[in-house]
């Protein structure tokens, strides 16, 4: 429980719904509301005309992270019932600049180019070079540091004479 008698929704889900996963952490009240039309709210008015029925268990607060919203605790559920596991993936969608590509097809030359484009996305350059990675072929990045570090040796030298 939280600080007021709040529990989290997950836990409320896990303990009233017999939901688990990891998932449950990111769910809110509006998803609650869609996914599960049984669950009953009540108003914070009726909290505070009945508290005897928050202080019995029969209403519960609950905690998404962003809201506290009081919940009818529901009595008919069968306490033999197996816990099912809940997961939210989430379908990416390509959007009109990011180009997906078939890496698996594209020649060592083709990757390398698509590392080195100044605005290609994250996630291609991620990719690309894993596939480098896996075929093997070495990729050098595209700036030279060691310009940089024969500078930083002269000037050490210089400094010691």
């Amino acid at each position: 429980m939280k600080n007021n008698g709040e529990m989290s929704l997950a836990k409320f889900l896990t303990r009233y719904e017999f939901i688990t996963g990891s998932d449950l952490k990111n769910i809110t009240h509006e998803d609650v509301k869609d996914l599960f039309p049984e669950l009953k709210r009540c108003s914070f008015k009726y909290v505070e005309k009945n508290k005897q029925a928050l202080y019995s268990g029969d209403v519960v607060l609950v905690d998404d992270g962003h809201k506290v919203i009081p919940y009818v605790v529901p009595k008919d559920k069968d306490l033999d019932q197996e816990y099912t596991e809940v997961s939210m993936e989430k379908v990416i969608e390509p959007s009109i600049d990011d180009s997906y590509y078939d890496y698996a097809d594209m020649s060592i030359s083709d990757l390398k180019i698509l590392l080195n484009q100044k605005f290609s996305s994250c996630r291609n350059k991620t990719l690309a070079k894993r596939e480098l990675v896996h075929r093997g072929a070495k990729h050098v990045e595209k700036y030279n540091r060691s310009k940089e570090k024969d500078l930083i040796l002269r000037r050490k030298n210089d400094e010691e004479y």
